[in-house]
């Protein structure tokens, strides 16, 4: 991956940074999801929770802009076995392999696995290794849609985010872990692939929604989620968080080398995170306390 200082000129570093301050919220929601303190939870439900949205926004953004980036210049896109070859590369093969160091570590030393799978299939097909696993499955389901989803017009566009919009609306919050049924999928694409979906339309019309404006209503509905615990409420809080935070990223000078790093870094972190976090819950349960 090319370096800060020799990145094309016209490189999005707000959404860059949205992608290291993304990683960075949701290995801190891992990381106080099991402290015994009523604070911890108030703060997880009204900040912290349900900030794969952010991951997702930014997705989808990647995905569309990349296409049309690609566009520039050519007669028609890419095949899509293009865009699958990169994402087998770059997410379901290093998937693969910490799934099987996570097997492995759940087999010779369960307590420093959060979850254990049922069995193996239920360990590489649903994610069921790490509490944070799920989303590659999930993720690999929408890559699969994407190369359609990107060619299809504004118009269409719209009526597929509208009608996941409604499907939001409609189908109960999502479900951990991930079951085999198709009730199970159809819940957590209910409640997460509106933000892809969003992310993509950001891409192609990028409306500017003033970040105040936008800090108030998401500090509205924070202040709901700390009387109720409310899943679709959560998923909007931190919609509505990302003008004010895409503002912030862009105020944020180019090449700034911590920055950078998590960011380029954010899929390892990603991978790695759990691990860390279940060393540091058994120091703390056998060695420290």
């Amino acid at each position: 991956m090319a370096s800060p200082s020799t990145r094309s000129p016209t490189f999005d570093w707000s959404t860059h940074y949205f992608r290291a301050l993304a990683i960075t919220i949701i290995v801190i929601e891992h990381a106080i999801a099991g402290l015994p303190y009523a604070w911890a939870a108030v703060l997880k439900r009204t900040l912290f929770e349900s900030s794969t949205v952010y991951f997702l926004f930014i997705s989808g953004y990647l995905c569309q802009y990349l296409y049309n980036r690609d566009l520039v210049g050519r007669v028609a896109p890419r095949p899509p076995l293009v865009y699958y070859a990169k994402k087998l590369k770059n997410v379901i093969a290093p998937y693969l392999v910490w799934t099987t160091i996570a097997l492995l570590v759940a087999h010779f030393l369960p307590d420093l696995i959060y979850t254990v799978p049922h069995n193996v299939l239920s360990g590489y097909l649903l994610g069921r290794t790490l509490a944070p696993y799920w989303y590659i499955p999930y993720i690999s389901t929408v890559f699969l849609i994407s190369p359609v989803l990107c060619r299809l017009s504004n118009k269409a566009l719209a009526a597929v985010l509208g009608g996941f919009f409604l499907l939001s609306l409609v189908v109960p919050g999502r479900q951990f872990p991930l079951e085999w049924s198709l009730y199970s999928w159809l819940r957590i694409h209910a409640y997460y692939t509106l933000y892809y979906i969003i992310g993509m339309a950001y891409a192609r019309k990028k409306v500017e929604i003033p970040w105040a404006l936008a800090l108030t209503f998401a500090a509205a509905l924070a202040l709901i989620l700390v009387f109720k615990d409310i899943d679709i409420v959560k998923g909007y809080q931190r919609l509505a968080m990302i003008p004010v935070i895409l503002h912030f990223c862009a105020k944020l000078p180019p090449k700034q080398a911590l920055c950078d790093y998590v960011a380029k870094h954010s899929f390892t972190i990603y991978f790695v995170h759990d691990f860390i976090l279940g060393l540091l819950r058994f120091l703390a349960r056998y060695v420290i306390i």
